[in-house]
């Protein structure tokens, strides 16, 4: 089932079709083992997709959160509200809003 995850995120960052990218980033691998990190991680998640996010999950070794959003103004939006959400437990956060790279993996 992860494996076919990926295989619809990568193809649906190559057609941006924001319905399969929000369903295909379900990790049924690391996140299990990982959400205990983060309090209150399926509340964030569901404030995230109130907020825009396409989808919403763990990301790295560590407690990381990402959301794909519609845009630099949605996603502006999402932090918002993930910043908030950590705010209010007390736990320090940044937020980093960047573009996928249109040009996909390459050597530098």
């Amino acid at each position: 089932q992860q494996c076919g995850n990926l295989a619809a995120l990568v193809a649906a960052l190559a057609t941006a079709d924001y319905g399969l990218m929000g369903r295909s980033v379900e990790d049924h691998f690391a996140e299990p083992y990982r959400v205990h990190q983060l309090p209150d991680f399926a509340r964030l998640r569901e404030a995230s997709l109130e907020a825009g996010s396409v989808g919403t999950g763990l990301s790295g070794s560590g407690p990381s959160v990402f959301s794909l959003c519609r845009g630099q103004e949605m996603a502006e939006v999402v932090g918002r509200v993930m910043h908030k959400h950590f705010s209010h437990r007390n736990i320090k956060s940044r937020t980093y809003i960047s573009r996928i790279s249109p040009d996909g993996c390459r050597i530098i």
